[in-house]
């Protein structure tokens, strides 16, 4: 058992090695209904306090998370990621 007091630092990590945009990607929206062009992003990549509107493909090692068109994806100060629903 590992027990964790502190929320993980990952909101400012920014690989030196790597380009710093996103890859272009393919994806299945539900707010379209159709499938959708967008942008595949690494979750390393992600900076804290920015905001990113779907359509969107976020990824990392274990796992993705797809933001629809009417959803947007906010990292806070710790790395943690919430989403949105966005009114039309």
């Amino acid at each position: 058992l590992v027990v964790v007091s502190e929320k993980p630092y990952r909101g400012t990590h920014v690989a030196t090695d790597a380009p710093s945009g996103g890859s272009a990607h393919r994806m299945f929206d539900l707010t379209a209904g159709v499938m959708v062009d967008c942008e595949k992003l690494s979750r390393d990549r992600l900076e804290a306090g920015k905001t990113y509107p779907g359509p969107l493909l976020v990824y990392d090692d274990g796992s993705s998370l797809a933001i629809h068109g009417n959803q947007s994806l906010r990292v806070d100060e710790y790395g943690m990621i919430s989403v949105r629903r966005t009114e039309a």
